[in-house]
């Protein structure tokens, strides 16, 4: 579970004022893209004050989903983002039943686990296996390591495609798990950059807006236990 912010983290408030306004120029809704991508993992343990700040820009998009489909628009950290959260979506869902399960535990017992996933694996296949897998992911975003994140999101995507036949067979309502999981590795894929972008903010180069105020990690705490909503 993510707890709070990685140090230094910060939204800064000149460029939300200047994208809900409409006056901010393009290198600058890049960096207000990334930064908003880094609060994702963060959601519901944001301080008030950012949570407040982000819904300034979630409401000049109209809503979650539009600001979802923003971040998408941006390669990067918001891309990388989001794909591995359509990965963790799926994980969530379909991690807890029980023909996923059995075709998981049958599929362990053939071949050896996913090398990328290693480390958030137990021996034991249970209903938290992909779960556990899905907050590893999370966890790699909220370390600001998206690259390792979106990597291995397709790692786990293409390991539900392998189960999911098996799945299918136990469970005709399961027929199309396979192409989900297609779908999703997919996706990932794409975002997968050709360098490492997980670097801290301000470091894309040129171009990007210059900081002003900002709404940070120091500031009083919301309420309410950290969860994933995507």
């Amino acid at each position: 579970m993510i707890d709070e912010p990685v140090s230094g983290f910060r939204l800064d408030l000149d460029l939300v004022g200047a994208f809900v306004d409409g006056r901010l120029n393009d290198a600058g809704v890049a960096e207000l893209a990334d930064q908003v991508a880094m609060l994702m993992p963060f959601h519901a343990s944001m301080p008030i004050a950012l949570v407040a700040t982000l819904q300034r820009v979630e409401h000049r998009l109209g809503g979650e989903a539009e600001m979802l489909a923003w971040l998408d628009r941006h390669p990067g950290r918001p891309r990388m983002t989001t794909r591995s959260y359509g990965v963790i979506a799926l994980l969530d869902e379909v991690g807890g039943l029980r023909p996923v399960v059995t075709a998981l535990r049958e599929l362990r017992a053939r071949e050896p686990d996913p090398p990328g996933l290693a480390p958030f694996l137990i021996p034991d296949t249970t209903s938290a296996t992909l779960p556990s897998v899905a907050q590893g992911i999370e966890s790699l975003l909220g370390d600001d390591r998206p690259a390792e994140a979106v990597g291995v999101a397709v790692e786990a995507a293409e390991w539900v495609g392998r189960l999911a036949p098996r799945a299918a067979e136990l469970d005709a309502e399961l027929a199309d798990l396979g192409e989900r999981a297609e779908r999703a590795a997919a996706a990932a894929r794409e975002a997968v950059p050709e360098t490492s972008a997980g670097g801290p903010p301000g470091d894309a180069g040129d171009g990007r807006a210059a900081p002003g105020d900002a709404i940070g990690a120091d500031t009083p705490a919301a309420s309410g236990e950290p969860r994933r909503d995507r």
